[in-house]
């Protein structure tokens, strides 16, 4: 398990060409997340390919607006992709 313990907030802005932020198959792990951000990322597809905790996280921030997280950050992702939306301004 890859664990990033201590990161609290994370901004992902203007990368055009980024798939996603973790893309091994490893479980991924942001205890004390509470701030995402995703802006002008049109390509991303997946914030991460295996398991994802991020227990503190219950909103995210990206182009078209404000949403309470509620199946997790993978899961928004392709809802809004498959709603039609990108994350670009």
């Amino acid at each position: 398990m890859v664990t990033l313990p201590c990161l609290m907030s994370l901004k992902l802005e203007k990368l055009r060409s980024l798939k996603g932020f973790f893309l091994g198959n490893d479980d991924f792990s942001c205890p004390l997340l509470h701030t995402l951000e995703i802006i002008e990322c049109p390509k991303i597809t997946v914030f991460t390919k295996g398991h994802l905790a991020t227990p503190a996280l219950n909103v995210i921030d990206t182009s078209f607006g404000r949403y309470h997280i509620r199946e997790g950050i993978n899961s928004f992702i392709k809802t809004k992709q498959h709603e039609g939306f990108s994350s670009r301004r």
